[in-house]
């Protein structure tokens, strides 16, 4: 007896020591040892299983890198998604237009009450349509009460029947070129030096000065009274900016007039010459000496005969849209045809993208499981008929649809977040049927669990039964679905975006910045610009579908293979 005493001590004692009897550096674990079940939790063998699954590290690091790049980038970089950039650069652009004018102008010279606009621009085209091509002095229009007569130098008035002495409007082709360059002269000048030209005195009066016209050549000049140096000359051989400013200096004008003469003469289409011209530095501004005085510069330009008019072309530095620019230290992957910075659209493309993909599978997960959750537990009839409408849905052409409703939002000139708002909801109803059949499938097999007979002998409503018992047994899987689903639901939105269907320019998604060179001239010399945006898409899918191989194999592992 003593000795079964002993024996008991000795392992009571063995039980009550600091290792329980097992060697020093040694541990054990009982079944019921709290630190044992925190092992065995099914949270912690998921995440350890998910850890152990090298493409899942990579595709969920890939994740973060982008949600930072989309979502971090854009606060830190300087440029907008919507920023034009421009520079200054040199380009051959159109200076001038020269032609001989055939076009007449009409001066009021009379008392011209009564007279309608109609019967005044009637005038005008019977002179230019009848009257020159045939020659003729003189021409009663036709069903009117008016006359028009031609004067001397290819002037022409309008009167009244019977009235030849009371003039009332004096067509003209002339225009006046003064020498003083950007002088703007009143339609009183005008007035009055055409109308000695009529009458054949050549002088005339203006605010206060005297003026007289001397034919010299083919040129009428005019000279001021009392200087030698002339006034200006009247031409119907007109030289003029090409915006149509008249801004270019007389001699720049006497010249073109020269050459364009000689090269219908010679029957040239081309030809060139210099001049003297203002001249831009890359910055856009003037060149100026070190008085600040404007220094022309020798400037090269070429003349050619387009449809009976000289249109005069050199090189200019102009301030322009810094349209594809190439990859540099200010745009690290150049601009697009818009100007805009590519890689600052990229950023806040994947913004878009990324909120697009989010907010459908959300949709579509919260309908799936309403529909799905209560056609799996009701059954009979409920089943039947939620069933047939999932079948409605996925026979449903989705494209055809959207290329309606794209229509349609640009029929209705929707703002890009707004058509961005109905392309979620959009894409989030035509999507959740395939969910809806997952849980579902999920909820027939557990409504006939243990705990779910339980929870309906205890008197809990329907609602908890469905929502606090099934759903959340069904959660991993919905997990793996959303998680697989993310890459379908992005490369969707940027085919949509891609073909024109979806998010409108200028807002910047993935889709919309491929379909800027989507022709094949485009792609082959930017590449710069669509080939980082398909690798951003691409590898963010991918990284979406290691993320839900990922958790399918750490919630289930039985499906690893």
């Amino acid at each position: 007896m003593g000795n079964i005493n002993d024996e008991l001590k000795r392992r009571e004692a063995l039980e009550d020591s600091d290792n329980n009897g097992i060697p020093d550096g040694e541990e054990t674990i009982a079944l019921d040892d709290t630190q044992r079940l925190k092992v065995l939790s099914p949270g912690q063998l998921v995440w350890k299983r998910f850890i152990r699954n090298k493409l899942a590290i990579i595709g969920s690091c890939i994740l973060i890198f982008m949600f930072l790049f989309s979502f971090v980038g854009p606060l830190l970089y300087p440029y907008g998604q919507t920023q034009i950039f421009n520079k200054y650069d040199a380009l051959v652009l159109d200076y001038a237009i020269a032609t001989e004018r055939t076009e007449f102008t009409a001066y009021a010279i009379g008392d011209t009450s009564g007279v309608s606009v109609s019967d005044k621009n009637m005038a005008k085209a019977y002179i230019e349509e009848t009257l020159v091509p045939q020659n003729l002095e003189i021409y009663k229009m036709p069903r009117t009460d008016y006359t028009i007569a031609h004067k001397a130098y290819n002037i022409y008035v309008m009167y009244r029947d019977g009235a030849p002495d009371e003039p009332l409007f004096m067509y003209s082709t002339y225009v006046i070129d003064t020498f003083k360059t950007g002088m703007n002269l009143k339609d009183s000048f005008r007035i009055a030096a055409l109308t000695s030209m009529m009458n054949g005195s050549m002088t005339f009066e203006d605010e206060g000065k005297s003026y007289r016209i001397v034919q010299e050549e083919d040129n009428m000049v005019v000279y001021e009274d009392g200087a030698e140096e002339p006034f200006g000359v009247l031409t119907t051989f007109v030289v003029r900016r090409y915006s149509g400013q008249d801004t270019l200096d007389f001699d720049f004008k006497l010249l073109v007039a020269g050459l364009a003469e000689e090269m219908e003469e010679k029957g040239l289409k081309e030809t060139s010459f210099t001049y003297m011209l203002p001249k831009l530095d890359e910055n856009g501004e003037y060149m100026k000496d070190e008085n600040g005085n404007i220094t022309p510069v020798e400037t090269e330009l070429f003349i050619t005969l387009k449809a009976n008019n000289y249109v005069i072309t050199c090189e200019q530095v102009t301030f322009l849209i810094d349209t594809y620019a190439k990859p540099s230290k200010t745009h690290i992957f150049g601009t697009d045809a818009d100007g805009m910075d590519v890689f600052a659209r990229m950023m806040f493309g994947g913004r878009i993208s990324l909120i697009v993909g989010f907010v459908v599978v959300i949709i579509e997960t919260i309908l799936g499981v309403i529909m799905g959750g209560i056609a799996g537990y009701f059954g009979g009839w409920v089943d039947t008929l939620i069933m047939r409408l999932v079948d409605v849905f996925y026979c449903i052409p989705s494209m055809p649809i959207m290329i309606i409703l794209g229509s349609l939002f640009d029929s209705l000139r929707m703002t890009p977040y707004v058509r961005l708002m109905w392309l979620m909801a959009v894409l989030g109803i035509l999507g959740w049927s395939g969910v809806a059949r997952m849980v579902r499938g999920q909820i027939l097999s557990l409504r006939e669990q243990e705990f779910m007979m339980a929870a309906e002998a205890t008197g809990l409503r329907v609602s908890s039964r469905i929502f606090k018992h099934l759903v959340p047994n069904v959660m991993p899987q919905l997990i793996v679905t959303a998680t697989a689903g993310l890459g379908g639901v992005i490369l969707t939105e940027s085919t949509l975006s891609f073909l024109g269907l979806g998010v409108k320019h200028p807002l910047a998604t993935w889709g919309t910045m491929i379909n800027s060179v989507s022709d094949y001239a485009s792609m082959i010399n930017y590449v710069y610009i669509w080939l980082p945006v398909g690798i951003l898409i691409c590898t963010t899918v991918i990284a979406f579908n290691f993320v839900g191989d990922g958790l399918r194999d750490a919630f289930d592992p039985k499906m690893k293979r």
